[in-house]
């Protein structure tokens, strides 16, 4: 199936009812898998992001909120923070989107949430010293 018509089997799947979506599978336009993420708290969307980032090298605006299921806004509020940690930038216009630079690769392993909670959680246990210690570590294995 071409590009066109994904698209409209897209739309079709999301705009129509279940026997129109049949008349267009008769007229040769099937279903596309999409590999949609869940909503996510902040921290994991972006941590996602910067990995999703690296994998592709570059995407829309469009497609990572699509894919987060996140306004594009959202995308853009999250990109702009991304920024100050990470050599990402965005291009306007034809062949426009968000970039990262190919000399960098991801190699620093980042804490997933819950991860990150249980750390927290140590830290009302220790003494205030090492308490910061702890989370300045923490703070430093997230993004």
């Amino acid at each position: 199936m071409n590009e066109h018509a994904q698209l409209i089997w897209t739309f079709i799947k999301t705009e129509s009812s279940k026997s129109q979506m049949n008349t267009y599978m008769k007229m040769g336009i099937y279903p596309i898998t999409i590999n949609k993420i869940e909503k996510l708290p902040l921290h994991e969307r972006r941590r996602q992001l910067i990995s999703v980032l690296y994998e592709r090298r570059n995407d829309t605006v469009g497609n990572l909120a699509f894919d987060f299921n996140v306004s594009a806004h959202t995308i853009r509020h999250d990109i702009r923070a991304l920024e100050f940690e990470y050599p990402i930038y965005t291009k306007v216009g034809a062949g426009g989107g968000v970039f990262i630079l190919d000399s960098s690769r991801l190699q620093q392993r980042w804490l997933t949430v819950r991860q990150r909670e249980l750390l927290m959680d140590v830290c009302s246990d220790l003494d205030t010293e090492k308490a910061l210690l702890i989370k300045s570590i923490i703070s430093g294995l997230s993004p």
